[in-house]
């Protein structure tokens, strides 16, 4: 964490749960999402940098969005399965998140990384949760996951998950020093 430099990596849904009883399945299939807003939303990110400000909520100066790799694994699950029932509605645990971060080694980058792995997605709460999770990008080695949860809110689908994007890095950004000083205890 002492690093001004970190790598982004975005958002990763491959292991994300939708509660299939409301929300966007009403509206677009599971694939539909896959294929179209999921890659929206990283895109999203991207193209509105200075909106979803990792660099600030994390203070860190110099941090490059390398997306490639989430929206590789975001194109390559069984979406399918991910739209559960309500009693499946439960986060990842550990070791799932741990399992994440080592799939993002690549030779291209070193140093600090960061995912924000989309844990849980409640249509009937209007709330997204993500486990942020801070990794070294050579090792695979996760540093700092914390579980944050965002109020979704809209006027299109992308926009309507986006705004649950945007409430975790603003609640995270208020909580950031504090994990900081936690992780340093360790």
């Amino acid at each position: 964490f002492t690093s001004t430099d970190m790598v982004f990596y975005g958002l990763d849904f491959s292991k994300a749960r939708f509660d299939e009883n409301g929300g966007t399945t009403a509206f677009v299939t599971p694939a539909t999402m896959q294929d179209k807003y999921f890659p929206a939303l990283n895109e999203l990110m991207v193209n509105e940098r200075k909106k979803y400000d990792v660099a600030k909520a994390y203070k860190k100066e110099n941090v490059e969005y390398y997306f490639d790799l989430a929206d590789e694994r975001n194109a390559d699950f069984d979406v399918y399965k991910s739209f559960v029932d309500d009693e499946e509605m439960v986060n990842l645990s550990r070791e799932d998140v741990d399992a994440i971060a080592k799939s993002y080694k690549d030779a291209e980058h070193h140093g600090l990384g960061l995912i924000y792995v989309v844990d849980l997605v409640n249509h009937q709460r209007n709330t997204m949760t993500i486990q942020i999770t801070f990794f070294d990008i050579d090792s695979g080695e996760t540093l700092l996951v914390k579980k944050v949860r965002g109020e979704m809110k809209g006027f299109s689908i992308r926009n309507y998950y986006a705004g649950g994007v945007y409430r975790v890095i603003k609640t995270s950004a208020d909580s950031f020093k504090r994990w900081k000083k936690s992780a340093k205890k360790k």
